[in-house]
């Protein structure tokens, strides 16, 4: 998570992550590895990949537009986009 904060500062973005966000990250990846094939933390960076892909493709467009933006990230945030997979469906999509 610290990554990706500092990734998106570099585009003129803040990212916030509430506690029941980072809750949510972690019970996802943990319904996914038990589902799943286990492979522990890295499942955290591939849930992580997910949720932040629409703000990744938006931001080298605000820095471009020489804005600004402010990301609150809270649970409500990952369960949607998070996808199927925080419905405890479409499990395949996330295997490394």
């Amino acid at each position: 998570i610290n990554q990706q904060i500092q990734m998106l500062s570099t585009e003129n973005c803040k990212l916030i992550f509430e506690e029941n966000a980072i809750n949510q990250i972690a019970e996802t990846a943990v319904l996914c590895n038990e589902n799943v094939e286990n492979i522990g933390a890295r499942r955290l960076v591939t849930v992580i990949e997910k949720i932040m892909q629409d703000i990744n493709v938006e931001a080298s467009d605000i820095k471009k537009a020489n804005q600004t933006k402010i990301y609150n990230i809270d649970k409500e945030f990952i369960l949607k986009n998070v996808g199927d997979i925080g419905k405890g469906e479409d499990f395949d999509k996330f295997i490394l």
